[in-house]
């Protein structure tokens, strides 16, 4: 089993969008200066210090971020790199809209049934 952050959305540049407080605060964490997590709007309007840059840059290997046809592309290379048989996925985003709707796309791409399908049935 591997565990990757994964950030589904309609397409890529929403799902930078929506990665941008996890971004941010794990920048701030690992300058020692932790706080809340925050909103996509303060994320977008944050003014990166070449440090916080340099350690958000950092992150992006264990991740899968954007629309579905990445997210499919990055979980498919990772489970065949690491000849994993499952993966754990997490989903850190602000709204929690959003991230259901990210656990969903990543269900509909492996053809899973979502709770919010199966009760619909």
């Amino acid at each position: 089993m591997v565990a990757v952050a994964v950030i589904a959305a309609a397409d890529d540049e929403r799902a930078r969008y929506l990665a941008g407080p996890a971004r941010l605060s794990m920048a701030r964490l690992r300058s020692g200066r932790p706080g809340r997590f925050p909103s996509p709007e303060e994320a977008e309007a944050h003014s990166y210090s070449p440090q916080e840059s340099a350690i958000a840059d950092s992150l992006g290997g264990g991740q899968a971020i954007g629309g579905p046809q990445t997210v499919r592309e990055r979980l498919d290379a990772l489970a065949e790199r690491t000849a994993a048989d499952e993966l754990m996925i997490t989903t850190m985003v602000h709204d929690h809209a959003d991230r259901i709707r990210s656990y969903e796309i990543v269900a509909e791409l492996y053809g899973l049934q979502t709770a919010t399908a199966a009760t619909a049935a």
